[in-house]
């Protein structure tokens, strides 16, 4: 695999990792059980340290995935990295969407879902991957999009947070963008993001 895409995901991990107890913290949908960024941080793991083939990194995403935030997650990048983002990002990210959505058995809009949709809404009008230009562009919509969860699910309204899935994607995905980028240390505090 392309040692800058290597990167992006190790970028996107770590910085998910950041922010493992704030998405515990703010977990109330489905359960309050408070264990969205320990799970994530368990089923994105082979991501931070890709040392093998793209199969070998599938296999274990799907093999770690851990609660309904894991197996979502686990099962966009799946489909992401099985279909080589370097080649065709925006394949992958479709790949990577349908496969997120089939993960569960009633998969709901509201939360991390919404964010992949809108990350496949924005590659979908680039004719390449996002870049330094259009990093800014991508990062308001996937805000947008995590904003948007408190107001899909009553729950989240009701105890002022927005989806703490949500979150973990749009947090990774800042740090996989803004290294494919070219712009790995330019990150907002996601308190001040999301207050």
């Amino acid at each position: 695999m392309d040692p800058l895409l290597q990167g992006a995901f190790a970028t996107g991990y770590e910085r998910l990792a950041a922010w493992a107890d704030l998405l515990d913290e703010i977990n109330v949908y489905p359960i309050a059980d408070a264990d969205t960024g320990r799970n994530l941080m368990i089923s994105l793991a082979p991501l931070h340290r890709m040392d093998g083939s793209a199969e070998t990194t599938v296999r274990k995403l799907l093999l770690s995935a851990t609660g309904n935030s894991g197996n979502i997650a686990s099962g966009f990048f799946a489909g992401f990295v099985a279909e080589n983002p370097s080649n065709d990002i925006y394949q992958a990210t479709r790949v990577g969407r349908s496969r997120a959505w089939q993960a569960l058995a009633d998969p709901k809009p509201g939360t991390m879902l919404t964010v992949f949709d809108e990350l496949l809404n924005h590659i979908e009008k680039l004719s390449s991957a996002p870049s330094a230009a259009t990093f800014p562009t991508l990062l308001d919509q996937l805000e947008k999009a995590v904003h948007s969860t408190s107001e899909t699910l009553p729950a989240l309204k009701a105890a002022g947070v927005v989806d703490s899935g949500a979150l973990g994607m749009f947090i990774f995905m800042e740090g996989f963008f803004s290294r494919l980028a070219g712009r790995p240390d330019v990150f907002r505090p996601i308190t001040e993001i999301f207050n």
